[in-house]
């Protein structure tokens, strides 16, 4: 890191990305498909969204490319909650998570 504000901004991107991994492995599949807004918004798209923004954010700080740019259609803004059936498997968006971090 450059200098002590860098420092700063990276330590609480990192206390960030932890408490939202820590939140995230607290929550089953089932609790991430419940609606938090009716028909807007449920923790299955904001996953998806989280993985979509942060994957974006990494290129924007230096990574060659996007590890999963086919998101966009699923979770890009303008978007909204789909059924299960047209979005990746929970499963496989928990792993980009990881991944994109």
């Amino acid at each position: 890191m450059s200098n002590d504000k860098t420092m700063v901004l990276y330590n609480q991107w990192k206390a960030a990305m932890g408490w939202i991994t820590r939140n995230l492995e607290s929550l089953t599949d089932e609790e991430l498909q419940k609606d938090i807004i009716s028909g807007r918004s449920n923790g299955y798209w904001l996953l998806g969204h989280l993985i979509l923004v942060e994957d974006q954010f990494s290129v924007a700080l230096g990574r060659e490319a996007r590890l999963f740019p086919e998101l966009g259609q699923f979770f890009g803004i303008g978007t909204k909650p789909q059924s299960s059936e047209k979005l990746p498997a929970l499963a496989v968006l928990r792993r980009q998570w990881q991944e994109v971090l």
